[in-house]
């Protein structure tokens, strides 16, 4: 598979150097043009070839942003063991608002049953908040299976 900037710049331009990477100059700070979406630019004005180190060199000299997307700092990010960073206030959001999906994601209906008829006060649900019984019913499907298979 090759991407299309590749291929667009090997079109026009001819075959791109051993050791060199096709370097969007769109995002660069000496270009004065309208900023186009980078990973889907292949324009071939915006394209050169450049070597692997002087690229690496130019992503180090950007400043990273200091707060996320939703303007919080990340001065206190959390790290991932590929470099990026994650907000916490914006990774907590995410954890509260998952929390209240499966709590109101249809699996206990207003009449106190789950899809299954399984009435839920009986059985009660899993920390997950599904109906124990239809947990219970899917681990023993799982392991007929499983059993089958040796």
């Amino acid at each position: 598979m090759i991407d299309v900037h590749r291929l667009v710049y090997e079109t026009i331009r001819g075959p791109i150097p051993t050791g060199y990477v096709i370097d969007h100059k769109c995002h660069g700070p000496e270009c004065t043009a309208k900023p186009c979406p980078h990973r889907a630019c292949c324009h071939p004005d915006h394209l050169a070839a450049v070597p692997a180190k002087e690229n690496n060199a130019a992503h180090r000299r950007r400043p990273r942003g200091n707060t996320c997307k939703r303007g919080h700092d990340l001065a206190d990010a959390y790290v991932d063991k590929r470099g990026a960073r994650h907000c916490g206030i914006c990774a907590n959001d995410r954890q509260r608002e998952s929390s209240v999906r499966s709590e109101v994601d249809g699996r206990a209906r207003k009449d106190g049953q789950c899809a299954n008829g399984h009435r839920i006060a009986e059985v009660g649900l899993t920390a997950a908040g599904r109906c124990r019984e239809c947990h219970r019913e899917a681990q023993r499907r799982y392991k007929a299976r499983q059993r089958a298979r040796h």
